[in-house]
């Protein structure tokens, strides 16, 4: 099996975006950083699991780079150690946002292989992404993003789909192409509250099928096989029959853990904060009795069971339900955020192009 760890490597974020970053905006700042120890227990424990043959660490955060790069080196060498002779394959990826980068960090992740995902939301990335002290941030990020396409780090981009992008997803596409990115990923501002209800300032599923149909349309025209959108891609592939490697298109959670500071394990960042979605804690339970375990199996049953709405739906197979947060914790059980309105209009696409 695959196993993807998402790391949470900080809480803490030099950042104060205007949306929320999973359940960071809801608590006092937390500046405290994961303890190397539980790292290394991780690492140890997934090296021995026989039933892994690949492992995939995803630095997270909060801002992980806070965590400083002498912090980043131990760990590496940690886990250079802990998986030398193992039969696992393993791969790091990070997510930043990218403000902190300099040669030392680029360099660190050019050395070590990492891919790096920059999260900038486009050219009004400064409507919600402020820093502390309320000032912009853009400049920094196409700073660091500029490093580290100068020093060989493989980095992708990562844009949240705001009430400022909507209607503006041609623009989007502009400008990271124009900023050397041409690979990238989009997500919605789909942010619930404690009730499963969205935040005030979250989009809709329609106006996120608008945009994702818009992007998709201006891709086409672009015409260019080396850029990629991942979720555009994603769902093509998923209509097209291909199986799909992204995991809120694979039907439920399995495969995917999330390591909290605390050594609290969730089954992914999505439920992070919650406590009733704790699978356990490296400090007590071992990574391999947490994943055989009834909490973690009844939690990727419950993802893979479906809707009524959802079971009568005729893109089933191609969607698997969205990401397993639409289905347990948003009140309306029977949304979809759009998906079947994006998936109809590349249907009809495909085949008027004559793919289907």
């Amino acid at each position: 099996m695959s196993l993807n760890v998402v790391v949470k490597v900080t809480k803490d974020c030099n950042l104060a975006c205007r949306y929320p970053c999973y359940y960071y905006h809801l608590v006092k700042r937390d500046e405290s950083v994961l303890d190397l120890s539980i790292l290394k227990t991780l690492f140890d424990q997934v090296a021995g699991m026989p039933e892994v043959q690949k492992f995939n660490t995803v630095w997270h955060g909060g801002e992980p780079l806070l965590a400083g790069i002498h912090w980043f080196e131990k760990a590496i060498e940690i886990q250079h150690r802990s998986f030398s002779g193992s039969h696992v394959s393993v791969e790091n990826s990070i997510q930043t946002n990218g403000t902190l980068v300099d040669i030392g960090w680029a360099e660190f992740f050019a050395q070590n292989n990492f891919q790096v995902g920059v999260s900038v939301d486009g050219p009004w990335n400064d409507t919600f992404r402020r820093t502390r002290d309320n000032r912009d941030s853009l400049t920094s990020v196409l700073e660091g993003l500029s490093i580290l396409q100068n020093h060989g780090s493989g980095s992708g981009g990562l844009a949240v789909v705001t009430r400022a992008s909507l209607g503006n997803a041609s623009k989007l596409l502009d400008f990271m192409l124009s900023h050397g990115i041409n690979s990238f990923d989009i997500l919605p501002n789909s942010e619930l509250d404690r009730s499963g209800n969205p935040l005030s300032n979250s989009i809709t599923g329609d106006e996120y099928a608008d945009f994702v149909i818009e992007l998709y349309e201006a891709w086409l025209e672009l015409d260019r096989d080396d850029v990629k959108i991942r979720v555009i891609e994603q769902m093509i592939g998923a209509l097209l029959g291909c199986n799909p490697d992204l995991c809120m298109f694979c039907g439920s959670c399995d495969g995917v853990l999330c390591l909290d500071v605390n050594g609290d394990i969730y089954p992914c960042d999505e439920y992070v904060g919650d406590s009733k979605y704790i699978l356990g804690n490296l400090k007590k339970e071992t990574v391999a009795d947490i994943v055989d375990g009834e909490r973690y199996k009844e939690h990727v049953s419950l993802t893979a069971q479906l809707s009524e709405t959802c079971m009568r739906c005729g893109f089933r197979q191609s969607c698997g339900g969205n990401c397993s947060k639409f289905r347990l914790k948003s009140a309306d059980k029977n949304t979809c955020f759009g998906r079947k309105k994006i998936f109809s209009y590349m249907k009809n696409k495909l085949k008027k192009q004559g793919y289907i």
